[in-house]
């Protein structure tokens, strides 16, 4: 049911990016997409899709229903356990201490392109058996811990020469939300086409 998209998370992210096309001039195409976010179970991509209607929508009518939408979201989420199960929460915060470790002990160079998980053994000899083996939830934190100090440089150089792109977009909205809560838009080639028309279309907007 997922086509292209390997996870529920990567498909509500193409729906929510979709979304911000739909909410000014097909409203129903929106709501369409946020039922189906909602049935995917990813509460970043509901986050964003009530960020988006309170950023971009000025109707309290809408305001109001798209709240009730989300309202009954997360009481789904919460009674049927789709969004908050141990599972994630447990992976989420092996991949914040791996993370840490390996930035503690690779921390000029970090541990290179794309190791952060042929990385994850060093943390469980250190610390006993992690529960899975997958890239942390942060594509910033992803990017320091594989680049390390020295390779974040360009990085930060960027942050504070640029500073006129810190433009609040929906698209900037984007890639906070989805850059702080996974990895797919660096780790994935649908990601990267995503990561890339975002930047691209804030761009166009400033």
């Amino acid at each position: 049911p997922l086509g292209n998209f390997p996870h529920p998370n990567v498909f509500a992210a193409i729906l929510s990016f979709m979304n911000v096309f739909h909410l000014k001039n097909k409203k129903a195409l929106f709501l369409l997409n946020l039922i189906l976010i909602v049935g995917l179970g990813s509460f970043s991509a509901v986050f964003f899709n009530l960020l988006l209607v309170v950023l971009v929508i000025k109707s309290t009518r809408y305001l109001t229903l798209v709240g009730l939408l989300m309202f009954f979201a997360i009481l789904f989420y919460v009674w049927f356990g789709l969004s908050f199960k141990p599972i994630s929460l447990i992976a989420r915060w092996e991949q914040l201490a791996t993370f840490f470790y390996l930035i503690k002990n690779y921390p000029t160079f970090g541990v290179g392109l794309g190791n952060f998980i042929s990385s994850i053994p060093l943390f469980e000899n250190h610390v006993g058996r992690i529960f899975s083996l997958q890239p942390i939830h942060n594509i910033f934190l992803l990017f320091v811990s594989e680049f390390g100090i020295y390779g974040s440089l360009p990085l930060i150089y960027f942050f504070s020469r640029f500073k006129k792109y810190f433009y609040f977009s929906p698209f900037f909205l984007f890639l906070a939300i989805f850059g702080f809560t996974d990895h797919f838009l660096i780790t994935l080639n649908q990601g990267l086409i995503m990561l890339t028309l975002t930047i691209y279309l804030h761009k166009f907007i400033i």
